[in-house]
């Protein structure tokens, strides 16, 4: 019995946050009909659960009571993903996805609490396990599934550690479209961009000032000799000739990207430094640089205005 008191418990606490969700984040012209059919249906199924708990008490089945709950959680996560789905809603504060997801990753723990149940019952012939293992194994899966997006966030700086000569772009293109553009400082995204894509040095042009992510002793007239270079023919790479390419190169500085403004105008220049795990530039690297030079552009471009 306890364990039906906190299944409805889970599933009250589920259907109050997913209500909450969608009441603030539907859509103007939504919202009204989003939150009624929310509240209809689960009304519907708690009519279910309640004649369902109504016939395994006159049938005696006692080992299934656990089921009611369960169908309870499943038709509330259902519903609200249906409506994820159907982008009803726009959750467009950090605290509101973060609610959402934790209604969702919670779902998935009910759902691996009644998998865990039927392999006891079936397999290890455990007609009632004890509540505090059901709660306990209840509480951990909850604690890995909400843990899930740090180990994702580990999981892709070891792989950046790891593979010197290959280039997360998925995880490297969410991370820089997250960043805020009035808090990002240019020293630390020119450092996350190095690290990341595996180059010795990436620095930022803009303004007379260079922003880099490590020290690099470019003396004042060949930051404006860089920023001289003027618009690239084509694409973002621009060319020199071999005077400037010798005064790069010392300072081990393999490539200039030009920084372009929501109207084209070239604002800056981004520095590239070696690649590391490699001798040199591959066709592949400088198709994903040119699409981070024009993330990292736009970022900085927002900021500044």
């Amino acid at each position: 019995m306890q364990i039906i008191t906190i299944l409805l418990g889970i599933a009250a606490a589920l259907a109050v946050t997913a209500g909450f969700l969608i009441l603030l984040g539907a859509r103007k012209r939504a919202k009204n009909r989003a939150f009624l059919a929310f509240c209809l249906i689960l009304c519907f199924t708690a009519v279910v659960f309640y004649l369902f708990g109504v016939v395994y008490e006159r049938l005696g089945l006692a080992n299934v009571q656990w089921m009611g709950p369960i169908i309870l959680c499943l038709a509330i996560a259902l519903l609200y993903y249906a409506i994820l789905h159907r982008k009803i809603i726009a959750l467009k504060t950090s605290w509101l996805r973060f609610l959402s997801y934790v209604v969702i990753m919670f779902s998935l723990a009910v759902v691996y609490a009644v998998i865990l149940h039927l392999v006891i019952y079936f397999i290890f012939k455990i007609k009632s396990p004890p509540t505090e293992v059901a709660v306990l194994n209840f509480i951990m899966i909850s604690i890995v599934m909400i843990l899930l997006p740090i180990a994702y966030e580990l999981s892709g700086r070891v792989r950046s550690i790891i593979q010197a000569d290959q280039v997360d772009m998925t995880s490297l293109i969410r991370k820089i479209n997250k960043m805020a553009p009035e808090n990002t400082k240019r020293p630390e995204l020119a450092r996350f961009v190095a690290e990341r894509m595996h180059f010795s040095y990436v620095g930022l042009v803009i303004k007379d000032r260079l922003y880099g992510s490590k020290q690099l002793k470019l003396p004042e007239k060949e930051v404006h000799r860089v920023m001289k270079l003027g618009k690239p023919e084509d694409g973002v790479w621009q060319k020199y000739n071999l005077d400037v390419q010798a005064m790069l190169r010392k300072h081990e500085i393999y490539a200039v990207a030009a920084l372009r403004d929501a109207k084209g105008h070239v604002f800056g220049q981004m520095l590239v430094g070696r690649p590391l795990g490699k001798m040199d530039f591959e066709r592949q690297d400088l198709i994903q640089l040119e699409m981070v030079v024009n993330l990292i552009a736009a970022l900085i471009d927002t900021g500044a205005r």
